[in-house]
């Protein structure tokens, strides 16, 4: 995708949800998925929530899918699994600092006390069984992109769904006078 292209999003492709709030209200629905279709794979370009869509500043980004759940990515010299839903890790005080913000996408609290104490939820516990699957994103100009090497690896339930088509594409770099000279036309139907 190039900036100034304007894209269709097929938000069913992936799951058929209810909305998160009954339309023309505040009143919040939730999470509701009614049915699942397929899951997302490697090479599709996905919208997903970067924060969750309760957050006043969620953001909508739109990446390409380089990781699946079960999957193991190596950035960086440092490996990075991603988790499928029911996978449990044991948690420990050399572990739970880079689990910490996997955890709390999973919608957990997460405490540590006395360097060894590890409290989710309220509770001591020395291990964790994951309620989603987690995917990797990466920005196709990858060197100047932010993306999942910056806020980490997203959640099955923060992806929106599927960009199908490239509708109308605009070059806002030469912007002239006359408005059509600016059309990309060649990337139109993509």
């Amino acid at each position: 995708l190039l900036p100034g292209d304007f894209v269709l999003l097929n938000k069913i492709y992936y799951d058929l949800k209810l909305p998160k709030y009954f339309p023309f209200t505040n009143i919040e629905l939730g999470d509701i998925k009614i049915l699942s279709f397929r899951n997302p794979k490697k090479g599709d370009i996905i919208a997903f929530y970067l924060n969750d869509y309760k957050n006043l500043n969620s953001i909508i980004f739109v990446k390409r899918c380089v990781g699946e759940p079960g999957d193991s990515i190596t950035i960086d010299n440092k490996n990075i699994y991603l988790p499928k839903q029911g996978d449990k890790i044991i948690l420990n005080k050399n572990n739970i600092n880079e689990l910490k913000p996997l955890l709390i996408k999973d919608g957990c609290i997460v405490d540590t006390q006395y360097d060894s104490l590890i409290i989710v939820n309220g509770q001591v516990v020395s291990s964790y069984e994951f309620k989603n699957d987690y995917y990797f994103f990466v920005g196709d100009n990858f060197t100047k992109s932010f993306d999942s090497r910056n806020f980490g690896p997203i959640p099955r339930k923060d992806i929106i769904g599927k960009i199908v088509l490239v509708f109308w594409s605009i070059n806002n770099e030469n912007i002239v006078k006359n408005y059509f000279s600016t059309v990309r036309w060649n990337r139109l139907g993509m």
